[in-house]
Formats: structure tokens, C-alpha cells, sequence
């Protein structure tokens, strides 16, 4: 119920049995779409991880219509203007933060396409797509997609942040779609035109300095060990040798350090580079 009140203000600008006036079409898109809304709403309300064999939820818009108003606000009746919400994204088994990060998202694409106006100029325009020209199909997508997927596999091993880089980045977006729902919640309510307007102008300013503030302490030393420096560079040589850091499989019982030592001798770390090539 937390979700559905904080997004009521969409929710009743669109509501099918709240807007008798609206043409038909309009009126049963926005009860398709609001079903799939509050279905996905249930998905984050509900406690608890997401269980895994529900399969993750992959981000797409949803239609709506909503009445039309003039530049001066005014309502007109029997017209309707679109807008649309977009559903982000959920993995498989997703945990609290990653449903709050979900949440705070919703709400915040639920405001903006609130306070959007009615324009005939979009922020989305057409992609022509892809392979339209002759004798192109799925082969060619699937090789270039393969193609891709492995240059960003191999981007990552050698070039991606460690894991505690992740998590302290995914905290901090999580944070601040949360703070900035709130701070435009309590904005909303000034009722000074002028005011409110710098206050949502220094929106961003005041998130920055925000999270600064929150995680400062936990941000990662830029000093580095020479032990975490040949950490990093562990992966180049793994994949040099011909194996995948992740897929080298052990015998249970092992220590963690009899495991780092079995990756070296299998990839040759423990060789001088002017025997690698005896590999």
C-alpha cells in the first residue's frame, strides 16, 4: 500500500473508473496498463528476496492516457493526451535494494511523466532498426550479438571494478532515487512558484552533496597494495592462458589460498615472462 500511495497522484490521473469522460480506447489502455502496473507493484511490495524460479522482469513503457490541459491548465473534456511509464528492469532473485532501487525509479518516472507537457516534439525518437536491408535475419543478429557479448565479456575481466566497487555504486543510486523522491515530495508542497522552482532547480546539488556526506567513509582508498595491484592483473593472464577466472572448477576442502595457488600453476602465473610461452 506505500508504493500505491506515494505513486496516487498517477495512479488517479488515470484511472479508468475516475475518468468516465475519456473515450473508450483510452479508457481500456489505461486499465490494461494499470493492471500491469499493480501487478508489478505487488512484486516489490512483497517481502522478502524474489523467488528465483519467477525469472527476472525485463524493463518496457506502459501506456496510459490522461485528460488534456492547455498551457494555461485548463481541463477539456473528451480529449485525451498520452503519456507513458516505463517498468524498470528486475533480476532474478532480486534482493530489498535492488527492489527498493525498482521503486524509487517507478515513482520518479511516474512524477516526470506528470509534469511533462503536451508537446508534439518527443525525447524518443524513432530507431530505424536493425537489418532491414535484404538477405539480413537472424544469423547476422545472432553473430553480431555473440561478437559483442564477448568483447564486453573480456572488456570487463580485464578493465571491470571489483566487487565492492558494485555494491558501494549500486547503495549510492539507490540512495539517491530515494532522497530525491522525498526532497520532490516535500518540494511539491511549497507554495511559492519562485521558491519551489530553485528548490527543484538545486535538485541534483543537493543529492550530490548528499550521498558525499552519507559515503564518505566508505569510499575506496586510492592507495593500492602491490599484492591488490597483481590481484587486478591476475584475470589478464587467466584469460591469456586460455581459461575463464570463474569457470575454473576445484576439488572441495581446499583452502582459499591452495585455490589462488592451483589458478596460478594452471595459467602459468608462477612463470617468469620469458617462459610463458612454454604453455
Amino acid at each position: 500500500a506505500g508504493l500505491r500511495r506515494l505513486m496516487g497522484d498517477f495512479i488517479r490521473a488515470v484511472h479508468p473508473d475516475l475518468s468516465p469522460e475519456f473515450p473508450e480506447e483510452a479508457r481500456r489502455i489505461n486499465q490494461r496498463s494499470l493492471a500491469e502496473l499493480n501487478a508489478f507493484i505487488d512484486i516489490l511490495e512483497k517481502d522478502g528476496p524474489r523467488p528465483f524460479e519467477d525469472g527476472p522482469e525485463s524493463a518496457h513503457d506502459l501506456p496510459f492516457f490522461r485528460a488534456f490541459r492547455t498551457r494555461l491548465g485548463r481541463v477539456v473534456l473528451q480529449k485525451v493526451e498520452p503519456l507513458q511509464v516505463t517498468l524498470p528492469s528486475l533480476p532474478a532473485a532480486a534482493q530489498e535494494a535492488e527492489k527498493e532501487f525498482a521503486a524509487a525509479y517507478l515513482i520518479r518516472g511516474a512524477q516526470v511523466a506528470l509534469e511533462s507537457s503536451s508537446s508534439t516534439f518527443s525525447d524518443r525518437p524513432d530507431v530505424p532498426k536493425l537489418f532491414t536491408q535484404k538477405g539480413a535475419g537472424r544469423a547476422a543478429f545472432d553473430k553480431l550479438w555473440w561478437q559483442q557479448t564477448q568483447e564486453e565479456l573480456l572488456r570487463d575481466a580485464l578493465h571491470g571494478p571489483d566487487d565492492a566497487e558494485v555494491r558501494l555504486h549500486v547503495a549510492k543510486r539507490v540512495f539517491a532515487c530515494k532522497y530525491a523522491s522525498q526532497l520532490m515530495r516535500r518540494y511539491q508542497r511549497i507554495t511559492n512558484n519562485q521558491r519551489r522552482k530553485l528548490r527543484i532547480a538545486q535538485l541534483d546539488e543537493v543529492v550530490e552533496a548528499k550521498i558525499r556526506e552519507k559515503f564518505h567513509s566508505v569510499e575506496p582508498s586510492e592507495e593500492v597494495e602491490p599484492s591488490e595491484e597483481n590481484e587486478k592483473k591476475d584475470p589478464l593472464r587467466v584469460l591469456q592462458g586460455g581459461f575463464h577466472p570463474d569457470l575454473v572448477f576445484m576439488a572441495p576442502g581446499l583452502s582459499e589460498s591452495q585455490r589462488r595457488e592451483a589458478i596460478r600453476r594452471v595459467c602459468g602465473m608462477n612463470l617468469a615472462e620469458a617462459d610463458f610461452w612454454l604453455l
